[in-house]
């Protein structure tokens, strides 16, 4: 009688490896937590392949935003120490105890007037090769812009970033290049009329941590970016950059949200700088499968001194989280005689974070 083979000892540890991946994932499927995760991971990455493939269009109005499944909130109050505030919010600036250092390093720091950039005219080259090299031209004056805009972020991150309180902080956990190139985004293409345009951005992106090596807080789900653009902003016409940004810090934080049991808004907060001239405050979140949006007014930076909006910028850059997270009521903000914050939740405490700092 023919004697039967008995598998390897390694076949049958890869058979029970393969039972044990197979259990671990249907217990997985069967999780609340990961199935909310990955559905709303896959809807960041749809949105944010929307706005890749519509590479032309760089600014999105009120209209464009509810097409794609935006939502365009209340205008987010910058200037008001103590606002009145009916919408949600996600961040505020630090205490002045803690924004005296930064604000102090801002006025001491040198603000350098960028040299005016020459719109280059089709009709003022001639010649065989005029076309390319009103191209050539036309794409350095874009790369200038974009020059200004990346050389603001830099200045005022440097300043802002002495701000940092010392028991919590942002923590700068990623590049600001990919595979050597320091731009994201970078596009080009011709206009209707003919004429080239270049679009470039870049950022820098941060995550609230504990301690010095970066491990997040269990309760604060929030991410902070700063980006810049080459392209000037309009009111109330969120830059394509800035939605970008808000989405790669919104899918950013969803890859780890088993850090954050049962969490259900992730708020992200981004800070844009476009060409020379001015700079804005965005702050997003995303709820119930759609992604709200808040802008602040422009910010302006096109100044032959020290711009007086950088101090606001100075003070958002070194921003604290705040909010409840978890889908209950929003929070309460009251200011003492002091003009420090104080925070009356309604919620359970287990259940909502105060404002940090």
């Amino acid at each position: 009688m023919p004697s039967q083979s008995r598998p390897s000892r390694s076949s049958r540890s890869r058979t029970s490896q393969r039972q044990h991946q197979r259990k671990h994932h249907d217990l997985k499927k069967n999780d609340p937590e990961y199935v909310w995760r990955c559905n709303q991971y896959a809807l960041v990455r749809r949105l944010q392949s929307e706005v890749e493939e519509r590479y032309q269009m760089v600014r999105y109005t009120e209209a464009d935003l509810l097409a794609l499944g935006y939502k365009l909130g209340a205008p987010l109050d910058v200037d008001d120490p103590k606002p009145l505030d009916l919408d949600s919010r996600f961040f505020v600036p630090p205490t002045r105890r803690q924004a005296r250092t930064a604000l102090r390093r801002y006025a001491k720091t040198h603000w350098v007037v960028g040299q005016p950039l020459k719109i280059p005219h089709r009709a003022a080259f001639r010649g065989p090769d005029a076309d390319d090299k009103f191209k050539r031209e036309t794409l350095g004056y874009y790369s200038g812009r974009g020059n200004d805009a990346n050389e603001n972020l830099h200045y005022f991150v440097q300043a802002a970033m002495m701000a940092e309180p010392k028991a919590w902080h942002w923590t700068h956990n990623s590049q600001s290049c990919r595979k050597g190139n320091p731009a994201y985004m970078r596009k080009a293409w011709f206009s209707r009329s003919g004429e080239p345009v270049s679009h470039e951005c870049g950022w820098k992106k941060w995550t609230y941590s504990e301690d010095a090596y970066s491990n997040p807080v269990s309760t604060i789900p929030h991410a902070l970016g700063a980006i810049y653009d080459n392209i000037p902003a309009k009111e109330q016409q969120v830059q394509k950059s800035e939605l970008y940004l808000i989405l790669v810090l919104i899918g950013g934080q969803l890859k780890q949200a088993g850090i954050w049991p049962r969490h259900r808004i992730i708020p992200a907060l981004a800070i844009s700088f476009h060409s020379r001239f001015t700079a804005r405050i965005v702050q997003a979140h995303l709820e119930n499968g759609q992604v709200v949006l808040r802008l602040s007014r422009l910010l302006n930076l096109h100044t032959a001194k020290r711009p007086v909006d950088g101090k606001i910028i100075i003070k958002w850059l070194g921003c604290r989280p705040m909010g409840d997270t978890r889908m209950g009521p929003p929070p309460v903000l009251h200011h003492d005689d002091r003009g420090e914050e104080t925070v009356e939740d309604k919620a359970d405490p287990a259940q909502s974070i105060a404002i940090v700092g």
